[in-house]
C-alpha cells in the first residue's frame, strides 16, 4: 500500500476514535448536569428535570415520548415536586418557548 493511501487511513481512523470518545463523553451522566440550565437528567438517571436560571417566571414545553406534549409555566430554579416532568421513561426533553 502506498504511503498516502496509509496516511489518509491512519488520520481517517483517528478522527472516527476521536468522534466516538467525544460523543460518548457528552452522553454519559454527570455530576455536574445539576448545574445546567435547561432540561437535563439528575445523577441518577431516573429524573427529567429543567432548571430555569433567570429571574423571571418562563413557559416550558415538554416533550413526552408517550403522549401529548405538555407546556406550563416555572419559577426560577429546578423543576422538582411543583412541576415535577417526570421519569426519563416518559420525558424526551423540554425547552424554553417564552414569558408567563
Amino acid at each position: 500500500m502506498c504511503r498516502t493511501l496509509q496516511a489518509t487511513i491512519a488520520i481517517a481512523a483517528t478522527v472516527i476514535a476521536t468522534t466516538s470518545m467525544i460523543t460518548a463523553a457528552s452522553a454519559a451522566p454527570s455530576a455536574t448536569n445539576s448545574l445546567q440550565c435547561g432540561y437535563f437528567v439528575d445523577n441518577l438517571g431516573r429524573d427529567a428535570k429543567y432548571r430555569h436560571c433567570g429571574d423571571t417566571r418562563v413557559k416550558i414545553w415538554v416533550d413526552y415520548i408517550s403522549h401529548k406534549d405538555d407546556y406550563f409555566c416555572t419559577s426560577a430554579g429546578v423543576t422538582n415536586w411543583v412541576y415535577y416532568l417526570g421519569t426519563t421513561k416518559v420525558v424526551q426533553n423540554a425547552w424554553y418557548i417564552g414569558l408567563c
